[in-house]
């Protein structure tokens, strides 16, 4: 197996983060991004088809209460545990179909391409959830191939169908998977008003104190705010934040 242990870009990180990826301590990792991800995370092994996850109680496996280890080696396969067999089916399309997209990209701009999706799903007492997956390349091996993944996973109650789209974060663009296929559609880019909202949240500014700087109404405020965690594909100001760190917005 030949490795490359350099890590994506863009990512503005912490120097601990960095000794972490760089050293490919995965439980380093995940302990130092859990307090920041606004959801749990594990990374996604495409060599052994394994999961890898850290052992606190706020490891995504624990949204589904089965034992971490039990998802861990049955990796893409746990979702059949989950996952009524036609959404089971589904997913095994749609990854091997954002494999596909993400190998029509040239080598040097595959980092920049990051998968999302949302499954219906069912815990382990037959409760039903949602879940929201975030992928984001971690490491690459030396001839570009996607080794690693960092997943941000997170639930809900409410109801959904299985959806899927893949963005290329510095090209703006973004495949939505339709009929089968990932369909090329564009996304609205990233303003620098939009920056500069982003930059105001992390100084811990008010709503208030952010529309005073805009000029603008707190309804229009409001609306901005959420176009915004639209481009982003986010819920909260929170994961606004770590979203746009994650990719090196701000």
């Amino acid at each position: 197996m030949n490795i490359n242990f350099e890590h994506p870009k863009p990512w503005n990180i912490p120097r601990e983060l960095e000794r972490a990826f760089r050293k490919c301590d995965l439980e380093r990792t995940l302990n130092l991004l859990n307090p920041i991800g606004g959801g749990n995370l594990y990374f996604a092994d495409y060599y052994s088809k394994r999961f890898i996850a850290d052992s606190s109680p706020s490891s995504p496996f624990a949204l589904c209460g089965y034992p971490k280890e039990l998802v861990e080696a049955e990796g893409l396969l746990f979702y059949k545990r989950i996952l009524e067999p036609s959404v089971f089916s589904w997913l095994l399309k749609m990854n091997a179909e954002a494999l596909k997209t993400y190998y029509s990209y040239p080598e040097n701009e595959r980092r920049n391409l990051a998968l999302f999706f949302t499954l219906p799903a069912k815990n382990i007492d037959g409760k039903r959830i949602v879940l929201q997956h975030k992928y984001f390349p971690y490491r690459l091996d030396k001839n570009g191939n996607l080794w690693l993944s960092l997943c941000l996973v997170s639930s809900s109650f409410l109801n959904a169908t299985a959806t899927a789209n893949v963005v290329d974060i510095m090209n703006h663009e973004k495949y939505d998977y339709i009929n089968d296929a990932f369909q090329l559609t564009k996304t609205e880019m990233i303003t620098g008003e939009d920056k500069k909202i982003l930059e105001w949240m992390i100084n811990d500014r008010s709503s208030e104190e952010i529309c005073d700087l805009l000029k603008i109404s707190d309804s229009s405020f409001k609306r901005k705010r959420r176009k915004l965690f639209e481009k982003l594909g986010v819920q909260t100001a929170a994961g606004a934040v770590h979203r746009a760190h994650l990719i090196g917005l701000i």
